[in-house]
């Protein structure tokens, strides 16, 4: 019985020499253990602090360097930029404004890149945002620019390349006339003019004319002025004169002069209204 005990305790002691030898041995001596080395994370990182990581082997324990984990990024989830819209006769803009100080932005580049803008050209604006220390673009939503949605082309995180069409140049904006007329005396007719800068009344008789002058005459392809309620057509000229005798004393009341011209093969017209009116 005694030897049966002895015998336990033996194997019982070779065994913990064992255990003991397996997990302290590279403690101990470095070259007895094959090292599986990765990092492990001491303190998780958080948006406002940063963690910190430790080299250690998997096997053994053993810890060599620790290294700083930086904060998590706060996402920017969406952009909104404002950039100013090509004008005719203008040089397009190079500076944009952004809602946010979380990122700074490049200067815009224009394709076509003219020096003057013209009626009927189409921009394309492109420009790049890049984030300030502690955000990303990683999880970007959405893009504006000027309210309307932009196109994405790049985005590494740390930056982003947005660009946005603007619509044809219009002439609406800026589709100007010169007027000139001449002073008579005795008049029966009066022709009041209005849609351009404020009304004009200009004295009416017979063999008086008044001339509207389209400007930027040679941009155009195509030009065409009529007055739609006398069947008056003129085309291809710079020059509309609207003469008296068009009018009689039964056409009192309001008509409408058009043009319509044509840039870059899109079409555009402004019509201005003027009213006549038998005069005392």
């Amino acid at each position: 019985m005694k030897t049966n005990k002895l015998y336990f305790n033996i194997l019982f002691a070779l065994f913990l020499i064992f255990i003991l030898f397996t997990f302290t041995a590279c403690a101990i001596e470095d070259n007895s253990c094959s090292h599986t080395w990765d990092w492990v994370v001491t303190i998780p990182p958080t948006t406002i602090t940063s963690g910190n990581e430790v080299y250690t082997c998997l096997r053994c324990g053993q810890t060599g360097i620790n290294r700083l984990i930086p904060a998590i990024p706060s996402v920017i989830t969406s952009v909104t930029i404002s950039i100013d819209t090509p004008r005719k006769g203008e040089i397009p803009n190079t500076t944009a404004t952004a809602v946010d100080n979380n990122y700074t932005l490049s200067e815009v580049s224009w394709l076509p890149a003219y020096d003057q803008s013209f009626y009927g050209v189409i921009y394309t604006a492109t420009l790049t945002l890049t984030a300030t220390d502690g955000f990303t673009f990683t999880g970007l939503n959405s893009a504006f620019i000027n309210g309307q949605s932009a196109t994405v082309q790049i985005n590494t995180g740390s930056t982003i390349t947005i660009a946005y069409t603007f619509p044809p140049i219009s002439s609406e904006m800026d589709f100007s006339f010169s007027i000139s007329f001449e002073q008579i005396v005795n008049d029966n007719m009066i022709l009041s003019w209005t849609g351009i800068n404020n009304p004009l009344v200009i004295p009416h008789t017979d063999g008086v004319s008044i001339t509207i002058t389209l400007d930027n005459f040679n941009e155009y392809s195509s030009i065409e002025w009529y007055i739609a309620s006398k069947d008056i057509k003129h085309t291809n000229i710079a020059s509309f004169e609207l003469k008296s005798s068009y009018f009689k004393h039964t056409d009192v009341g309001t008509h409408s002069l058009t043009v319509e011209v044509i840039m870059n093969g899109i079409p555009y017209n402004r019509t201005i209204q003027f009213l006549v009116t038998n005069s005392n």
